[in-house]
């Protein structure tokens, strides 16, 4: 129910329950401001942890904020292509024996039927961790 209100406390106490919508959902609310400050300096620190070979991981790290009804929502997200195997890691692929190859091209083409595993490097998470920490 939207509209002012009073509440009794040591006095009188009347509130815009639209205004205080606006600041914990809107764009320019305190809340949202600071959502988005703590989901930049997450981005920042996961761009710094993100290995680094051609600079597609660093840069496809962003930051999207959207603000529902319920309040601000930030979403930290790397877009490359190969994020979610940096990030998690491979297990071993053995496709010997079958007529199926693993390509890649970087830095050079590459086929194989043979690749060891791969631990993760787990740079979101971290970042996400680190961000608790300050």
């Amino acid at each position: 129910m939207a509209g002012n209100r009073t509440i009794f406390a040591a006095g009188d106490v009347k509130w815009n329950e639209g205004q205080i919508r606006i600041l914990l959902s809107g764009p320019g609310g305190e809340t949202s401001q600071e959502i988005q400050r703590r989901a930049r300096a997450v981005q920042k620190r996961a761009q710094y942890r993100a290995p680094v070979r051609t600079g597609e991981l660093k840069h496809s790290i962003s930051v999207n904020t959207r603000y529902p009804a319920e309040g601000a929502v930030a979403e930290i997200t790397a877009s490359a292509p190969h994020a979610m195997f940096v990030e998690f890691g491979r297990r071993e692929v053995d496709l010997r024996g079958s007529k199926k190859y693993l390509h890649w091209t970087d830095p050079a083409p590459t086929f194989t039927q043979q690749a060891d595993a791969v631990p993760g490097v787990y740079f979101m998470r971290d970042a996400l961790d680190a961000a608790g920490d300050g």
